[in-house]
């Protein structure tokens, strides 16, 4: 499986957490980098001595993982579309 790395253009502090992606990238792009961005901000979130910080980047993310889990949903069900489908076309 090839690895896909995500960068920050910002160069900021929150900049892994804000650059937006691309409309035309595929679910599991997608997926690796919403996983890849809660992991950095649970990372973040460990390594800062700040109690505000460190409930930001918590809540940051919080919301990576909800937006990981859509995808997983949503690619279950293009999945499940898809083998239905499949066993249609095997029917006939």
């Amino acid at each position: 499986m090839k690895r896909i790395t995500f960068e920050s253009h910002r160069g900021d502090l929150w900049g892994f957490l804000l650059d937006p992606l691309p409309d035309h990238l595929p679910l599991e792009m997608r997926l690796a980098h919403y996983r890849h961005s809660a992991a950095e901000a649970f990372r973040r979130a460990g390594a800062t001595a700040d109690d505000e910080m460190r409930m930001r980047f918590l809540t940051m993310a919080a919301a990576w993982e909800t937006l990981a889990g859509e995808i997983e949903r949503a690619m279950g069900r293009l999945n499940a579309v898809g083998q239905g489908d499949q066993s249609f076309r095997m029917r006939q």
